[in-house]
């Protein structure tokens, strides 16, 4: 079964566009607005795949910074807050490390758009 997307005002949006039966908004909220941690989890583990794919595939010729930039602009994100996001994910970026140091960039390419398949690796 489908989960139903319960946006704030979604349905006055809708039916306003679509149909010519505007609608008194009835709201009612069994959720407190706000992140939602899983969501945030999952994007920063994308983010940190993402940032140590540009790094090895770049070479030494690209640095911190210019990575940086490039993966907070991919998300959206400011590059202070990507790069925050980067470094409070030690043990990830090592993990990467370890699996990834000796293994073509082709096959680390192949198993993160399996992986993140939005994204083009």
């Amino acid at each position: 079964m489908a989960a139903t997307i319960q946006i704030r005002g979604s349905q006055i949006a809708f039916k306003n566009i679509f149909f010519d039966e505007p609608e008194t908004p009835v709201v009612s909220l069994t959720k407190i607005n706000g992140r939602n941690q899983e969501l945030n989890q999952q994007r920063n583990e994308c983010l940190v795949d993402r940032y140590y794919y540009i790094c090895r595939s770049r070479g030494t010729d690209y640095n911190y910074d210019a990575s940086v930039k490039e993966v907070a602009a991919q998300f959206f994100l400011s590059p202070y807050y990507a790069g925050k996001v980067i470094l409070n994910h030690p043990s990830q970026l090592t993990s990467l490390k370890i699996k990834w140091k000796n293994e073509p960039i082709e096959k680390m390419a192949k198993h993160f758009a399996k992986k993140w398949s939005h994204l083009v690796w």
